[in-house]
């Protein structure tokens, strides 16, 4: 995610967005951190911003399209953005818990070291994005659309992938306790997994395994 236009250090970011609110223009080129926002940011625009240390839980961005951004450190908690869009976005150690991802778009994505817990990605379409090292436990990825999607390394106790297709997807690394699936686990059809994880699935079939 390498870009020639030099961003400019934020000094009061509550101000612009206030600013971009009223006048719906684009926020762009910017440098924002250690700020804290709660609000409504629907339909926002954002393109080759950095976010590091912000605090945005609770706040509402439906329908809000972020291009060349990165979150490091940031705090999505209980935010609602449903129907946003991701462009060539990472998500970086941040935190968003019971968060709102339904109906995303997202296309070419990295999220590291994420705490998504209870995170709802109920009917997003997931395009070249990879998952590494995270925690999704009681998450949702049900009736989802996944494209060379990658899974390595993350936490799936409890989650949701009913109605979605896993095929191609290697879940090797990933700990898969609980996972909710249809009766017939159609949606693992395809997808790669160890034999300890086979285990698991056999017992969901109800098979015994000696």
């Amino acid at each position: 995610m390498k870009t020639n236009i030099t961003k400019t250090i934020e000094k009061d970011f509550a101000k612009a967005m206030h600013n971009v609110c009223i006048t719906e223009e684009p926020y762009a080129d910017k440098t924002v951190k250690n700020e804290s926002f709660c609000g409504d940011l629907s339909v926002i625009s954002v393109s080759n911003c950095d976010f590091s240390s912000c605090r945005f839980a609770d706040t509402l961005f439906c329908r809000a399209a972020f291009s060349g951004v990165i979150f490091d450190s940031c705090d999505f908690s209980n935010c609602d953005l449903t129907d946003a869009y991701f462009s060539n976005c990472i998500f970086r150690n941040c935190k968003a818990l019971g968060a709102k991802f339904v109906g995303c778009v997202f296309h070419t994505a990295q999220f590291s070291e994420c705490n998504l817990t209870f995170s709802n990605f109920h009917g997003s379409k997931l395009d070249a994005v990879k998952f590494s090292g995270c925690r999704i436990n009681d998450g949702s990825f049900a009736e989802c659309k996944l494209k060379r999607v990658e899974f390595d390394e993350c936490e799936f106790s409890g989650c949701s992938f009913f109605g979605t297709p896993l095929s191609g997807c290697d879940l090797r690394s990933c700990y898969l306790s609980g996972i909710v699936l249809s009766d017939t686990l159609r949606e693992l059809k395809g997808a790669v997994i160890s034999g300890d994880q086979a285990e698991i699935v056999a017992k969901m079939l109800g098979i015994s395994v000696k």
